[in-house]
């Protein structure tokens, strides 16, 4: 029997409270994802010798298979920091430091990267997301998911 996909809502919220200039700040947003109908998590060890790859929208099976709207990566070391490398279908890549115990929340596909600080150019979709651990291997934690 073949199995049925039935869309599901999500609530994503975030809420930032804090002192900033001695006046305090308060900061909460909702979105509630309608019609969810796939997703991927998972928590991986990224050691230091090699880049391991989080998701990749070309991927069909095990890990990773989904051509994602959002992505939320969760860098679960509490010492270590990650490299997080978002690659497009050009192989153009922009690359980010995520710090022990922080997290990276991503709502779209589309990057532009430009080495000349020219224009703006055409948006393209990330096609890949790999991680290396700088130090020591961190265990980091993905959720993807396609509306």
């Amino acid at each position: 029997m073949a199995t049925t996909v039935v869309a599901a809502n999500a609530a994503i919220t975030a809420t930032i409270t804090g002192l900033t200039a001695l006046r305090l700040s308060d900061v909460s947003e909702s979105v509630t994802v309608s019609a969810n109908t796939e997703g991927y998590g998972d928590t991986i060890n990224v050691g230091t010798a090699v880049e391991v790859t989080l998701l990749d929208s070309g991927a069909i099976g095990d890990g990773a298979g989904l051509d994602f709207d959002g992505v939320f990566i969760i860098n679960k070391d509490d010492t270590n920091f990650i490299r997080l490398r978002l690659a497009d279908t050009a192989a153009h890549t922009v690359d980010f430091r995520l710090n022990a115990g922080r997290f990276m929340l991503f709502w779209t596909r589309d990057i532009n990267v430009s080495t000349t600080e020219a224009a703006f150019a055409a948006f393209t979709n990330i096609d890949t997301i790999v991680a290396q651990a700088d130090t020591l291997a961190c265990d980091v934690q993905i959720v993807a998911f396609r509306i």
